[in-house]
C-alpha cells in the first residue's frame, strides 16, 4: 500500500534499482542457506525417493501447466522463455509457509513420529533447489545471451560443480569452527566454558553468512546464478551433517545454536526487507484490475490443481493414509519467500537496461515487451504470495489438527542449578534432549527454532 500512496511510487522513489537487487540477492541467500541447514543425509535416507520425486515432479507439472496457460491468456506469442520463466517463478513451494505451520503443530502434540511431516519438509528444501536453479537457467537464455546448448551443459556442471565446492567449503567450516574452540582449555568436566562457546559460535556465524553471500554473489557475478545457490545449498547442509552425524552433545548443540541465529537473522533483517522491497514494486491497480487479475486467476487456480493432483499420485505407496496424503497435498501448495527473493530479478534487469540508454534515447518497442513480460511475471508472483501463502498455511495447520494423533505432551522437569554451580554448554543440552524421538534429523530446523540466541551468551 505504501508504494500506491497517494500515487505510485511517490513515497518509494528513493528504493534504488541497486538497493533492489542486492536486497533480494540477500533474502534469496538466506533462504538457500536455511534450506541446505535443514537438509540432512540422515533424514532423506529412509524416503529417499518419495522425497526426490516431490521435490520434482509437482513441481516441474506445475511449473508446465502454469507456463502453457499463460502463453495463450497473456499474450507471450508463443514466447516460451516469457511463459516459462512465470511459470517457474510461481510455481515453486515454500519453506517458508511449511516450516513454521509443522512448527505450531509439532509444539500443539501433532504429528509426532509422522512420516508425513517428515516427507513434507524434505520434499520442500529440495525443491527450492531445484526451482532457483530453473529459473536462474531461463534468465540466463533472456538476459545473458546464454545459447540453449551450453546452458544445457552448464545445468550439471553447475548441479555438481556447485555441490562438490559447497560440501568442501561446509567441511572446512566445520574444522575452522574446531579450531577456533580449541583456543581455549575445556573445563575440568572436559567441556567448554559458556562464554568462550557462545563467544566462538557467534563469530563462526558471521563467518558462515559471509561464506553464504559470497557464493551466491559470486555465482550471479559470473552468470552461474544456479551454481552458486547450489553451493550455498550444499554449504549449509554439509555443515549441519557433520554436526549431527555422530550424536555428540556438544557439536548437537553447536549446531542448534548456528541455526537459531539463522533464523533469528531471516525473522528481523532478511525476511523484512526483501518482502518491504517486493511491495515497493507493486502496483495495486495493476494487479486488481479486470484485465490481468482474472488471467492470474486462472493460472493460479489452474496450475495449483495440477500440482495437488501430482503431489497426491507422487505419495501412493508411500505407507501414509488418505487424509495423511492430503495434509501434505495441502501444505505443498504454499508460496511465498522464492516468489519474493526472484520473482523481481527480471523486472529489475530490465529496469537496468532501460536506465542504461542513452540521453534522449527512447525505448524500443522490443524493449517495452519485454518489461510487460516482466512486470507480468513479478506481478503474478506476488499474487501468487498474498493468496497461497495464507491458504496453504490455514490448510496445513487447520488439516492436521483434524488428521493428525495428538500426543500428550508431559512437561519436562527442570534441575534447579545453584548460582555459584559451574556448568557448560552441553549440561543443558543433555538436559534438553527428548526420550520421544522428537530429535530427529528431519526435525532439525524445527529445534533451531527453540532456542533463540541472546546479544549476549550466558557466563559460568
Amino acid at each position: 500500500m505504501w508504494n500506491n500512496i497517494p500515487r505510485e511510487g511517490y513515497l518509494t522513489q528513493g528504493i534504488v534499482l541497486p538497493l533492489k537487487d542486492i536486497v533480494s540477492k540477500m533474502g534469496l541467500t538466506v533462504i538457500m542457506a536455511r534450506t541446505g541447514y535443514s537438509l540432512t543425509f540422515k533424514g532423506i535416507r529412509p524416503h529417499w525417493k518419495q522425497s526426490l520425486m516431490l521435490a520434482i515432479l509437482p513441481y516441474a507439472c506445475e511449473g508446465v501447466a502454469h507456463s502453457l496457460i499463460a502463453n495463450k491468456i497473456f499474450n507471450y506469442n508463443d514466447n516460451y522463455q516469457w511463459a516459462f520463466l512465470q511459470g517457474m517463478v510461481s510455481s515453486i513451494v515454500s519453506p517458508a509457509v511449511v516450516v513454521p505451520g509443522t512448527l505450531y503443530l509439532h509444539e500443539l502434540g501433532y504429528g509426532h513420529g509422522c512420516q508425513a511431516f517428515s516427507l513434507l519438509l524434505s520434499s520442500a528444501g529440495l525443491e527450492v533447489v531445484f526451482g532457483v536453479w530453473a529459473t536462474n537457467f531461463i534468465i540466463g537464455l533472456l538476459f545473458y545471451d546464454q545459447q540453449i546448448a551450453v546452458a544445457i551443459a552448464l545445468g550439471p556442471v553447475q548441479l555438481i560443480g556447485g555441490g562438490i565446492l559447497g560440501i568442501a567449503c561446509g567441511v572446512l567450516f566445520f574444522y575452522f569452527v574446531e579450531i577456533l574452540k580449541h583456543e581455549a582449555e575445556r573445563l575440568p568436566n572436559g567441556k567448554y566454558e559458556k562464554t568462550h562457546f557462545y563467544g566462538t559460535l557467534n563469530f563462526s556465524t558471521l563467518v558462515f553468512l559471509l561464506l553464504a553471500f559470497s557464493m551466491v554473489f559470486l555465482g550471479y557475478s559470473l552468470n552461474l546464478a544456479g551454481g552458486g545457490c547450489t553451493m550455498c545449498v550444499f554449504f549449509a547442509s554439509a555443515v549441519t551433517h557433520l554436526c549431527i552425524k555422530d550424536g555428540n552433545a556438544e557439536l548437537e548443540q553447536q549446531q542448534k545454536y548456528i541455526g537459531s541465529w539463522l533464523a533469528f537473522f531471516w525473522d528481523n533483517l532478511a525476511m523484512p526487507c526483501l518482502f518491504a522491497v517486493v511491495g515497493s514494486k507493486i502496483s495495486i491497480c495493476s494487479i486488481f484490475n479486470k484485465d490481468f487479475f482474472p488471467k492470474a486467476v486462472v493460472c493460479l487456480v489452474c496450475s495449483t490443481v495440477v500440482r495437488v493432483v501430482v503431489t497426491f499420485v507422487v505419495q501412493l505407496g508411500a505407507g501414509i493414509t488418505f487424509w495423511e496424503k492430503m495434509l501434505v497435498c495441502a501444505g505443498y501448495i504454499g508460496k511465498a519467500s522464492a516468489q519474493c527473493s526472484i520473482g523481481t530479478i527480471a523486472a529489475t534487469l530490465v529496469a537496468e537496461e532501460i536506465a542504461n540508454l542513452a540521453p534522449g534515447e527512447q525505448p524500443s518497442a522490443a524493449l517495452l515487451r519485454r518489461r510487460e513480460y516482466a512486470n507480468n511475471v513479478q506481478q503474478v508472483a506476488a499474487m501468487y504470495v498474498m493468496f497461497m501463502a495464507a491458504v496453504a498455511s490455514i490448510t496445513l495447520v487447520r488439516g492436521g489438527m483434524a488428521v493428525l494423533p495428538r500426543t500428550k505432551l508431559d512437561g519436562r522437569p527442570q534441575r534447579p542449578r545453584p548460582s555459584n554451580e559451574s556448568s557448560s554448554v552441553v549440561d543443558d543440552a543433555e538436559e534438553d534432549r527428548r526420550p520421544d524421538g522428537s530429535d530427529a534429523a528431519i526435525f532439525m530446523e524445527l529445534r533451531e527454532r527453540d532456542t533463540h540466541p541472546a546479544p549476549v551468551a550466558r557466563a559460568v
